[in-house]
């Protein structure tokens, strides 16, 4: 999934440098299970497509993710907004 950060966005949001970012992604270096899980927090993505490019992540899944990312205070302001989408949508099909 393409995030449009930069290599140094991306490091600090992962809590590495941008030299270390470089030599994963050039094969040069490996790099932990939990600087995996944290690029998949920052990424907002799975660890097998970090690792593989491959998308195997079902669309509800990934929904769920970014939902679980939501603080409570506008959860229920991005319900109202998913009720209005809903019935956009179903409006449209009719």
């Amino acid at each position: 999934m393409e995030r449009n950060l930069s290599r140094e966005a991306l490091g600090d949001r992962v809590g590495i440098s941008s030299k270390f970012l470089w030599e994963i992604e050039s094969g040069k270096k490996g790099f932990s299970a939990e600087v995996l899980i944290r690029m998949e927090d920052a990424l907002l993505s799975s660890c097998q497509y970090i690792m593989t490019g491959k998308k195997n992540e079902n669309e509800d899944e990934l929904l769920i993710k970014y939902l679980k990312r939501i603080q409570s205070k506008n959860k229920e302001e991005l319900g109202e907004l998913f009720r209005l989408l809903h019935e956009m949508c179903v409006d449209s099909c009719n």
